[in-house]
C-alpha cells in the first residue's frame, strides 16, 4: 500500500488572477474618441446646402491625401502625378496613403472614412507604444503620468500666445507647438494620421533597439526592421534622426565590459544611462568585489551571504 502512495502531493492549480484593464487601452480608446468627436460633430452641424470636408487643419495637404488614396483604391501601389502633361512612371512615394486607398477600396468605405480610420488606429497605436516606453523607462508608479504626459503634453506656446507673441532681439516669438502638429502627441492626432503613425513607429523602433542591446533575437529584430522600413514609407527623413539619437545614446551609456557568471546577463560599467534600469538577476550568486576604482565578478560557491555579498579591499 506504501508502494502505491505518491511521493509528493500534486502542486495544486494556480489560481486566476483577476484581469484588469490596462490604463493604456482605456487611454488609447478615450484619445481616439476623442479626437474624432469634432469632426463627428461638424458632419452633423453642417448647414444646409453646405459640404464639410472633413479637416480642420492642414486641409491643403489632406486634400491631396485622399486623391492618393483614390490612387490606391483603383489599385496602384506607385504613385503617379496626374496634374502634369511629362510622361513618367510611378515612384514609391506616399505608401502610406496608398495602402489606406487600398483598405478602403476593400473594405467598401469612402475615401474620407478610411482617412480617419487612419487617424484613429495612429492615435491607437501611438498611445500603446508610448505606454511601452514609459515603462521601460519610468517607475511603475509614474508609468501612466508619463503616458499622459506624453500624449497630451504640449510647449509653452501657449504662454507667449497669451503675451501677444512679443519680440525678443528683434524676432517675434511663435507659439511652433501651436502651429506646428508634429511637436505634440495630441496635436499629431488630431490633425494628420501618418504623423501619429510616424512617432508610434520611432518609439517601436527604439524599443527594439534597446531589446537586440540586451537580448539579441529574431524577434526583436524583425520588429525593429519592419518599424523601420514602414517608416522610410510615411518619415524617411526621421531614419538619420533616429540614427544619431541611437549613436549619442551608445556613447553615453557605456560598453559592456563583462557578463554575469550565473545567468549570462551583462554587467557594465560606465555612468547611468535614463534608458535602462540595470540590476542583477535576483537569484543570481556573484559576489562583487571592488579594487580601487575597478570591479571585478566572482562566483560565490555557497551563494551570496551578509558577509561576502560585497567586499571593499582598500
Amino acid at each position: 500500500m506504501a508502494a502505491a502512495l505518491p511521493l509528493a502531493r500534486p502542486a495544486p492549480a494556480p489560481a486566476p488572477r483577476p484581469r484588469r484593464i490596462r490604463f493604456a487601452l482605456v487611454f488609447a480608446a478615450a484619445i481616439a474618441a476623442t479626437s474624432l468627436l469634432p469632426y463627428l460633430l461638424a458632419y452633423l452641424w453642417t448647414p444646409p446646402g453646405h459640404h464639410f470636408a472633413g479637416f480642420f487643419f492642414i486641409a491643403d495637404d489632406a486634400t491631396t491625401y485622399l486623391a492618393k488614396m483614390r490612387e490606391g483604391a483603383e489599385g496602384a501601389w506607385l504613385w503617379n502625378d496626374p496634374y502634369t502633361s511629362e510622361p513618367h512612371g510611378g515612384v514609391f512615394l506616399f505608401g502610406f496613403y496608398l495602402l489606406f486607398g487600398h483598405l478602403a477600396a476593400l473594405l467598401h468605405l469612402p475615401m474620407i472614412a478610411a482617412y480617419h480610420l487612419a487617424g484613429i488606429t495612429g492615435a491607437v497605436a501611438l498611445v500603446l507604444a508610448a505606454e511601452r516606453l514609459c515603462r521601460r523607462l519610468l517607475p511603475p508608479d509614474r508609468a501612466n503620468l508619463g503616458l499622459v504626459l506624453i500624449v497630451l503634453g504640449s510647449g509653452a506656446g501657449f504662454l507667449a500666445q497669451a503675451a501677444g507673441n512679443p519680440a525678443i532681439f528683434g524676432s517675434r516669438v511663435e507659439a511652433l507647438d501651436l502651429h506646428l502638429p508634429e511637436l505634440s502627441g495630441w496635436y499629431s492626432i488630431l490633425a494628420i494620421p501618418h504623423f501619429a503613425w510616424a512617432t508610434a513607429l520611432i518609439i517601436i523602433a527604439l524599443l527594439g533597439l534597446l531589446r537586440i542591446m540586451e537580448a539579441p533575437g529574431w524577434r526583436p529584430l524583425a520588429l525593429t526592421a519592419l518599424s523601420l522600413i514602414a517608416l522610410t514609407a510615411i518619415h524617411p527623413q526621421m531614419i538619420p534622426v533616429l540614427a544619431i539619437i541611437w549613436v549619442a545614446y551608445r556613447g553615453s551609456s557605456g560598453s559592456p565590459t563583462g557578463r554575469c557568471c550565473c545567468s549570462g546577463g551583462s554587467a557594465q560599467r560606465g555612468g547611468p544611462s535614463p534608458w535602462r534600469r540595470r540590476r542583477l538577476p535576483p537569484r543570481c550568486r556573484c559576489s562583487r568585489t571592488t579594487h580601487g576604482s575597478s570591479s571585478a565578478i566572482r562566483r560565490s560557491p555557497n551563494g551570496p551571504t551578509s558577509g561576502d555579498t560585497r567586499r571593499l579591499h582598500r
